[in-house]
């Protein structure tokens, strides 16, 4: 499997208003994502929701931590903060076959393409993000050494990958 490229990423500064994809461990197999929108982070994890959390404590644990971090900022981001919130309530936690793509995929294809609903993976659903021009940036925290040249080559997973991450940490909170 070929690495998937992503090219023009910048430098991260501050949030603005508007909408972001957010690749926490972004070179990890796989990465967790996540979704901001109007400085409010939604995520599903095993442990459960995150439901709106300031964006500016997210972005002081990705500091504290080093987390290698992605930022894709969406254009024409046009959503209501309780419509994601809705969306990200309808599964209570990652499970199975229920990934933190899920509910993403969802609140992403009402704004842009249905077809992103049939994506598995991040990979597979930011070239239709570029195709219907729904991308207006890129942007990185801790990955100076990950990008060359403005660009980072996101690892390809599988469903396997993904659901062996998710039994990992499943065994983690029993312990």
């Amino acid at each position: 499997m070929t690495n998937y490229l992503i090219h023009n990423i910048k430098p991260f500064g501050c949030f603005d208003s508007g909408m972001y994809l957010v690749i926490l461990h972004a070179n990890d197999i796989p990465p967790h994502i996540g979704i901001i929108y109007n400085e409010k982070y939604f995520s599903l994890t095993v442990s459960g929701q995150t439901l709106g959390d300031d964006s500016k404590v997210l972005k002081k644990l990705i500091h504290r931590k080093q987390i290698k971090t992605l930022f894709i900022k969406l254009a024409r981001a046009l959503n209501s903060k309780d419509n994601i919130r809705n969306t990200f309530m309808e599964k209570k936690r990652v499970h199975g076959n229920i990934t933190c793509l899920f509910p993403i995929k969802k609140v992403l294809a009402e704004m842009y393409s249905k077809s992103i609903t049939r994506a598995k993976f991040i990979y597979e659903v930011l070239p239709l993000l570029y195709e219907t021009k729904s991308i207006e940036d890129v942007y990185h925290l801790n990955m100076n050494d990950e990008i060359e040249s403005g660009t980072f080559s996101l690892k390809r997973y599988t469903m396997d990958d993904i659901i062996n991450r998710i039994k990992s940490y499943e065994t983690e909170e029993l312990c």
